[in-house]
């Protein structure tokens, strides 16, 4: 789940495995707070341009289920590149309990173990 080998077999790291790996609180609170947000973001969280709309409100509709449509997307792109992050799994058992707790409640970490 998200593993790769540096060609020597052993197990490369990615950025985020590595900060969680460092033995600072503040930072691994960060890390589970990022990991919350973009789990629970969704369309309504963007801003939406601030453009006048002249059109119809099918056309209105039409325009709003597009951007959801865009922005669902491009969410689920960045949960699978965060999944496929080499080194999480093992790093995030670095973290003290009530902090794997939060992480393991995240869409990105369930999705990673069910992977």
């Amino acid at each position: 789940s998200g593993q790769s080998t540096d060609g020597t077999g052993a197990y490369s790291m990615s950025w985020l495995a590595h900060l969680l790996q460092m033995r600072n609180r503040t930072v691994h609170k960060n890390i589970v707070d990022y990991l919350e947000r973009i789990s629970s973001l969704s369309a309504s969280d963007i801003p939406a341009k601030k453009v006048r709309f002249s059109g119809t409100e099918s056309q209105r509709s039409d325009d709003i289920a597009h951007r959801n449509h865009f922005f669902n997307e491009k969410h689920q792109d960045l949960i699978e590149s965060i999944k496929n992050l080499p080194g999480i799994v093992p790093s995030l058992l670095l973290l003290k309990s009530e902090d794997l707790e939060r992480a393991s409640t995240t869409t990105i970490v369930r999705e990673i173990i069910l992977w």
